[in-house]
């Protein structure tokens, strides 16, 4: 069955990537996506001589970036192109279920340090903010909107969780740039991360690179600072209400409508708006 006929039939559920049990569901929006990215790359890789060439797809968490890439893949195998798709989600420091956790004890910790230092401290707005923890209430804007110590809290752990989040502290960027070079340089057999909920569930798997001319690395940090060796990077427009619906849609994360998850996808949103200088806008 062609590409064509697959979106005519609506949305398909598909394997995509490298991340563990991820699926998709693919419409005929990242059909068109992806056949905005296509004759970039197929001119990219002409350019350079049909080099070995390293793209991203990179958007807000949930933009369709597993999807688009997996079409994209797809498409460059009916062209000659053997491509091979890198899910930037296994590459985080911590699994999942650990690292929402320390994302939490960071701006919480912060946010705890920052009331204790107010002068008209009262050790009640503890008690009060710790109640909140389970729903994340602590993180709920409103709280803030006529009480100073809380809009202090909530400052203090909002600036330490920006200093945290997309960065070498949260990413193993170091793990990335050694896969692009490795790939760059021709090696056969490259160990991919495969990442699982927690830690313990964490693999690495030897993937046969023999006749790969197109890396694709799938990611929200895909236009990165911290990142090396890209050719090109795709920027797939979303808001952070698309996201948020998209990640409904993949039941990917706990609690995905909490304040915590909002201000995670808020500042993700502002920090990949700093990096478009150098992207392909694509949709």
């Amino acid at each position: 069955m062609s590409e064509q006929s697959s979106a005519e039939q609506g949305p398909i559920l598909a394997p995509a990537g490298d991340m563990p049990g991820d699926r998709l569901e693919i419409t005929d929006r990242h059909h068109e996506l992806a056949q905005e990215i296509l004759p970039e790359i197929k001119a990219l890789i002409e350019a350079r001589g049909n080099r070995k060439t390293v793209v991203s797809v990179f958007g807000g968490s949930g933009a369709g970036k597993s999807e688009v890439a997996t079409v994209v893949a797809r498409s460059a195998k009916t062209l000659g192109i053997r491509t091979y798709v890198v899910s930037g989600d296994n590459y985080p420091l911590r699994a999942p279920v650990q690292n929402d956790a320390g994302r939490r004890m960071i701006y919480r910790s912060a946010g705890l340090s920052a009331l204790s230092r107010l002068k008209e401290f009262q050790s009640a707005w503890v008690d009060e903010l710790v109640s909140l923890w389970p729903s994340d209430g602590d993180v709920d804007p409103s709280l803030a909107t006529a009480r100073a110590e809380v809009r202090a809290y909530q400052d203090a752990g909002r600036e330490a969780l920006s200093a945290y989040l997309g960065t070498p502290y949260e990413v193993d960027f170091g793990l990335v740039n050694s896969i692009v070079g490795r790939f760059r340089s021709g090696e056969i057999w490259i160990a991919l991360k495969r990442m699982g909920r927690s830690q313990q569930e964490t693999q690495f798997e030897s993937v046969n690179m023999t006749g790969v001319e197109l890396l694709i690395l799938e990611w929200t940090h895909g236009n990165s600072p911290y990142l090396d060796g890209l050719d090109a990077s795709f920027f797939l427009r979303s808001t952070p209400e698309q996201t948020l619906k998209h990640r409904e849609a993949r039941a990917r994360d706990d609690r995905i409508r909490s304040p915590f998850t909002e201000l995670v996808l808020e500042i993700e949103q502002q920090k990949l708006e700093r990096s478009l200088a150098t992207a392909i806008f694509v949709g």
